[in-house]
């Protein structure tokens, strides 16, 4: 293998890895993101349909989260509001 050869190669392989990379952090942004919106709309805003279909279970879990902090909420209670959106 010549030394251009190796050049390309390493090449590739570092254009491999940050593809990688940025795809994970993407998503880890993303799921984060989904998150943070159930939370807060948990803590006191009704559960989104269509921000469970944006960002997922990130949300939804999010979403039980924000519910369950709030004083005087049951964990049966959260799961019902998911299950009004």
């Amino acid at each position: 293998m010549n030394s251009k050869t190796k050049i390309a190669s390493v090449t590739a392989l570092a254009l491999v890895a940050t593809i990688l990379i940025a795809n994970t952090l993407t998503s880890v942004l993303a799921s984060s993101k989904g998150h943070r919106a159930g939370v807060r709309d948990g803590l006191d805003h009704p559960f989104s349909q269509a921000k469970l279909a944006k960002y997922g279970d990130s949300y939804y879990q999010g979403f039980k989260s924000g519910c369950m902090s709030v004083a005087g909420n049951t964990r049966a209670a959260c799961e019902d509001a998911t299950d009004s959106g």
